[in-house]
């Protein structure tokens, strides 16, 4: 199980948990049944929707900065798009690099802003791994 995985199931883990904690505050307390039954309703439809909707953000490339040394394992250029007001996108697959220049972590996808110059640089690189050199 990868560390995404663990967080989704982590987070799953804990809406239950609040789930089951309101249950044992409800039998307790002094309200009419229909309440009860409401928050009973309303709670675990709100953890079953966070863990799909968290479910869902897996895989979507992050805006987060890259790291300062990593290994490209590729890209894709989204051009801008001005009749439908894309500004354009590149988005990078990469896997960051230790002190030692080795793979230190799971690869990541990114999402960096267009510009012509970063375009140029990325259309190289991703034609140096086509190409099969390092």
């Amino acid at each position: 199980m990868n560390s995404l995985q663990s967080v989704v199931l982590t987070l799953s883990i804990s809406y239950a948990l609040i789930g089951a904690l309101l249950l044992v505050v409800l039998v307790y307390a002094r309200l009419p049944w229909p309440a009860k039954a409401a928050a009973v309703i309303v709670t675990s439809a709100f953890y079953i929707a966070s863990f799909v909707g968290v479910r869902g953000l897996l895989g979507w490339a992050t805006i987060d900065p890259l790291p300062a040394s990593f290994k490209l394992l590729q890209a894709r250029i989204v051009e801008p798009h001005s009749l439908e007001g894309d500004p354009g996108s590149i988005y990078l697959w990469v896997e960051a690099l230790d002190d030692g220049n080795r793979p230190s972590g799971v690869p990541r996808a990114y999402r960096l802003a267009y510009t012509d110059s970063l375009a140029q640089k990325t259309d190289k690189a991703a034609g140096e791994i086509a190409a099969g050199r390092p």
